[in-house]
């Protein structure tokens, strides 16, 4: 879809000249993705790092499309308007499925809202990324009423439905960005009147938003479904608050005199409320050395028990762990990291837990250990200067800082979580961010340059993208057709994406022993690294009777995942040597 938008508007003569620093961004994003994809030459798990490339090659073309597209303040305006209400219904939709929800586990994981990515962090993510464009919105004169109304109303839902998450780095993210976002506006107290709101009505519900938490097995799906509702309920009141307010504002002129003054007494009741936080934390806390070193313990182990009535309160995680391992192999490869999305297998071997995760939970410590300190400062300045251009912007009151807050809550959140690998999350922010890019008044690019992109960015989709979607796609096919199709489909499969295991994988999965040995050799040859594709085949190995030959490859599969217990089990079982 992107790279259609793309593709059209260069070819139609239609795109616009980006400013040179949100053009350096895209490049250097851009060239993040290339550098990620010659990672592939020494990366454990191939296909996955060539998966990394791709992704950040879409990013780019999400940030550069309304970069490319968007030539005045009214259609950054209306552009801003149409992804902050895209969000909106997005986050009421999740509340009507998880107030009618047939099962807790059909929106919930842990007790946890996951709906609709299946991850807490990621499900918050979505949601979050579009608060402050939705408050800007809801705050600005020039959309009528209900447009207003809508925002705010969105605004809500949004900030409901991460409290069903319960996902602290959303947390974080959120007060980082909405500082920003306050700084950098000159009508902050024009915001003041909708952060307000939601921020009353969010308090009012965090009770029930938050109860199954605390639930019972047994009481689970009535506390989803009350969260759901209580949701549903608090959206509505923001909406009728947000019509109410808009109809004011537009009557209500204060003296330009006025303001100055009122947002220096704001300044002070901030400044009294935060020396009043500082000096109640010395109060409460008698030891406050030894309630940091609780906290800095808490937060490098994972608790036996959770007792905490609400996941915002419980520290406890496996981050210190992840963080030790990507720093481990950025000093073991500090130039070119050990390949693109490298981590896993490192962390299989050198976690201290039990757990398979995908990502070290920032980006920037995925980037240091997977490709070293070359793609660091790439997505760092892709980072940076992004941001930049977008706080250099001129548009409608409150929005362009608005656009800045939501990409400083997408880099804050990237940094703590591994939601830069969600795609969704991705695409909404650096939309959001690209439209606070866009300038005014930009010249049309020259045909020869447009043509050329043009034809850049259909080369990229149709070699790039499609083979490894249309692999996927053979792949999956296979496992419901008779013998002689399944062998066509993945063939195909493995000639469209030659970096994948997946077609060998299902070829030995549809196989009868010992046939099914042959293609995980050729997944080992393809994966050396992975441990995965080495206990599959001395689990294949063992069914065929070749005890010496699986032993050897299930030995593999121990030092590269020394704690699974499924693989010692596998070991035991192939006997000694």
């Amino acid at each position: 879809m992107i790279a259609a938008v793309l593709a059209t508007s260069l070819f139609a003569g239609i795109a616009v000249r980006p400013a040179r620093v949100p053009l350096v961004a895209a490049a250097l994003l851009v060239g993040f993705g290339l550098w990620t994809a010659v990672s592939i030459a020494w990366s454990p798990l191939p296909s996955l790092a060539r998966d990394d490339a791709l992704l950040s090659l879409l990013y780019a073309g999400a940030f550069l499309t309304p970069l490319l597209t968007l030539r005045t303040q009214a259609d950054r305006l209306l552009a801003a308007t149409v992804a902050v209400l895209a969000l909106a219904l997005l986050a009421v939709v999740t509340a009507i499925e998880v107030h009618g929800a047939s099962s807790a586990a059909d929106v919930y994981t842990e007790a946890r809202l996951d709906f609709p990515v299946s991850y807490w962090n990621g499900a918050a993510a979505l949601f979050l990324v579009g608060v402050w464009p939705a408050i800007a919105l809801s705050a600005d004169r020039r959309l009528g009423p209900a447009l207003r109304a809508l925002s705010l109303a969105g605004a809500t839902a949004m900030v409901t439905d991460w409290l069903m998450t319960q996902s602290k780095g959303g947390a974080v993210a959120l007060a980082v960005s909405g500082v920003v976002f306050l700084v950098v506006t000159r009508e902050r107290l024009r915001a003041l009147v909708p952060v307000l709101v939601v921020g009353v009505l969010a308090a009012a519900g965090a009770g029930a938003l938050t109860a199954p938490y605390r639930s019972t097995q047994r009481g689970l799906l009535g506390a989803v479904h009350h969260a759901g509702t209580v949701t549903l309920a608090l959206t509505g009141i923001a909406l009728a608050c947000g019509l109410v307010y808009a109809l004011a504002d537009q009557r209500l002129v204060l003296p330009r005199s006025l303001s100055p003054r009122i947002g220096k007494a704001l300044a002070v009741v901030l400044a009294c409320g935060a020396l009043g936080g500082v000096a109640g934390f010395f109060a409460e806390v008698a030891h406050p050395i030894g309630f940091v070193q609780q906290h800095w313990a808490s937060f490098k182990q994972l608790p036996t028990h959770d007792t905490a009535s609400s996941h915002f309160t419980s520290l406890g995680s496996s981050r210190y762990d992840y963080y030790r391992v990507a720093f481990r192999e950025f000093e073991q490869h500090p130039l070119i990291g050990m390949g693109g999305h490298g981590w896993p297998a490192a962390y299989l071997q050198y976690g201290k837990t039990i757990e398979a995760p995908e990502r070290s939970h920032s980006l920037e410590l995925d980037a240091l250990s997977e490709t070293g300190i070359i793609g660091f400062l790439l997505i760092v300045g892709a980072g940076v200067l992004g941001l930049a251009s977008g706080s250099r912007s001129r548009g409608a009151p409150l929005l362009p800082a608005a656009l800045v807050g939501a990409g400083v809550y997408l880099a804050t959140h990237t940094a703590i979580d591994w939601v830069w690998s969600i795609p969704s999350v991705g695409l909404a922010g650096l939309t959001l961010v690209g439209i606070g890019a866009s300038r005014s008044a930009r010249p049309s690019l020259q045909p020869r340059t447009a043509i050329a992109g043009g034809l850049i960015v259909a080369a990229v989709a149709v070699l790039g993208f499609a083979p490894p979607w249309l692999s996927v796609r053979f792949t999956d096919d296979a496992y419901g057709q008779p013998p002689a199709a399944q062998t066509t489909s993945l063939d195909w499969a493995e000639r469209l994406d030659p970096l994948s295991v997946d077609p060998l994988l299902a070829q030995a999965a549809l196989a009868t022993s010992p046939h099914d040995i042959s293609p995980l050799e050729r997944a080992v040859a393809k994966q050396p690294g992975d441990s995965e594709v080495h206990y599959l085949l001395g689990l294949a190995d063992l069914n065929a009777h070749r005890k010496a030959a699986a032993r050897r490859q299930l030995l593999i599969a121990e030092r590269l995942s020394p704690r699974d217990p499924v693989i010692r089990a596998a070991v035991r079982r192939a006997g000694p040597a």
